[in-house]
Formats: structure tokens, C-alpha cells, sequence
């Protein structure tokens, strides 16, 4: 019976610093990869990771004021 392939886990810090490390002027992401021996698809879901949690909390802490004020217009136009 073979054993089920253990992958291992990086911790959020470790990916941020990946992440920031590879934004330094003169980095590419490969040299990244290679230096902390993590492949480049892995370092790549990663920053896609970043990327929809940074859009996420965009749009949470941003209220659309153009949709608000049609709601506003809607509700004021039923009565």
C-alpha cells in the first residue's frame, strides 16, 4: 500500500515575505522560487491568493456611492 503524498504548508508570514521579497526592485519570481526552494506555480497561487483577498477587502471597505444613491432614489420614488 503506497503512502498518500504529504505536502507540506507554508504559514501566511512566509508567503507575505515570498510575496514582498519577489516585489523588490531587480527580483523575478523564479529567483525568488529558487531561493526558497518552493516551485513557481506554488508562488504563483499564492499571489493569486493575495490578489482576490486584496480585492475582497477593497470592496468591503469601499461603499459604492452611485449604487447607494439609486437605492436612495428608488426608495424615495415608491412613496
Amino acid at each position: 500500500m503506497t503512502k498518500p503524498k504529504r505536502y507540506k504548508r507554508y504559514s501566511a508570514e512566509f508567503k507575505r515575505e515570498a510575496l514582498r521579497r519577489a516585489a523588490e526592485e531587480g527580483m523575478t519570481d523564479k529567483a525568488v522560487c529558487d531561493e526558497l526552494g518552493i516551485s513557481t506555480r506554488q508562488f504563483r497561487r499564492w499571489h493569486g491568493e493575495i490578489a482576490i483577498l486584496v480585492s475582497i477587502r477593497h470592496l468591503v471597505q469601499r461603499p459604492f456611492p452611485r449604487y447607494s444613491f439609486k437605492l436612495a432614489a428608488t426608495k424615495r420614488s415608491e412613496f
